[in-house]
């Protein structure tokens, strides 16, 4: 679940359609709310395992995740993108990041790097950075009201 606000909006050219028909108009919406996680369906009783070997190094590493909360808020900001053409948005392009309020799951971490053992303690949040391309779909037209007569 996300709630934002838009914070501020440029737009970077006019275009007067009636002599410019194949310019691009942009403008940029930034934002600014926040929202909340819920983990759901997770195998906790797993353990995931996997590595990698190079010629140099052998990591090997086991993990037993455990779910410290299943709800967690996080607060986000980023900016919207719009292209538009001939008054109509083409596509946008939205940037944003996430970050986490709350420890939502712990994963303690034992690795084996080549003969030295080792271990680690990851707090995941739900934290995160996105890049998102969009196209808008009109699936229907509204008229607008006209104004009321004098």
């Amino acid at each position: 679940m996300l709630f934002n606000h838009t914070i501020t909006r440029f737009d970077f050219k006019e275009i007067n359609t009636d002599q410019d028909l194949y310019l691009l108009s942009v403008k940029i919406d930034m934002f600014a709310g926040g929202g909340v996680n819920y983990v759901r369906g997770f195998c906790e009783t797993c353990n995931l395992s996997g590595g990698f070997i190079s010629p140099q190094d052998t990591v090997i590493f086991r993990q037993q995740p455990t779910i410290v909360r299943h709800w967690g808020g996080y607060v986000t900001a980023g900016a919207i993108a719009r292209v538009y053409r001939l008054g109509k948005e083409k596509f946008n392009v939205t940037l944003f990041l996430n970050q986490g309020l709350t420890t939502m799951m712990e994963v303690p971490v034992q690795y084996t790097y080549n003969s030295g053992r080792g271990s680690i303690k990851m707090r995941v949040r739900g934290s995160g950075v996105g890049l998102l391309a969009a196209v808008p779909i009109r699936l229907k037209t509204f008229d607008k009201p006209l104004p009321p007569s004098q």
